[in-house]
């Protein structure tokens, strides 16, 4: 395989530059260990390398690669590292920050465990339940959508300093 795509690079310490000034070189990867997340490119569903979600932010600001955005959606959970992870990355059951802050955070506390789950839209990979905060936020999280059908599957049942509470029926 010819694995130019979703080469690697380091523009803050080794002078490695990806082939297009643009990143366009980071997606539709060869290699499925470089793949980051799934979206839609100019119309088309392909894969965003690893190199450029959410690691991009530190060295150009966002790369913003996927029609929605998706690849630019990245926190910092924790207080105490520099950890910064994408959204779909949050309460996946796999800890991608040294002091595991993006399984513990006040948001996975609060999931739809046990009434629901999807595959999340960035990844592919898993099968998972949703912070409850995600369902109905205007921004499609599921690769079905129904975190955002506005139907009797979900009911709000108040709001509070964290946000709205869903209960599921």
């Amino acid at each position: 395989l010819n694995y130019t795509r979703c080469g690697v690079f380091d523009l803050t310490n080794t002078n490695q530059y990806p082939y297009c000034y643009h990143f366009e070189d980071q997606t539709n990867c060869t290699d499925p260990t470089r793949v980051g997340g799934f979206c839609f490119i100019n119309g088309f569903m392909s894969t965003v390398s690893k190199y450029v979600v959410c690691d991009s932010a530190l060295i150009t600001g966002p790369v913003n690669l996927c029609d929605d955005g998706l690849d630019s959606e990245c926190v910092s959970p924790s207080e105490t590292t520099e950890c910064v992870v994408h959204k779909h990355k949050l309460c996946d059951g796999v800890r991608d920050c040294t002091d595991g802050s993006d399984e513990s955070r006040d948001i996975c506390s609060r999931t739809t465990a046990g009434y629901f789950q999807c595959t999340r839209t960035f990844n592919l990979e898993k099968h998972l339940e949703i912070p409850v905060s995600w369902i109905l936020d205007n921004q499609t999280d599921c690769t079905n959508g129904e975190d955002e059908l506005n139907s009797d599957h979900w009911r709000f049942c108040g709001r509070g300093d964290l946000g709205t509470y869903r209960v599921l029926l």
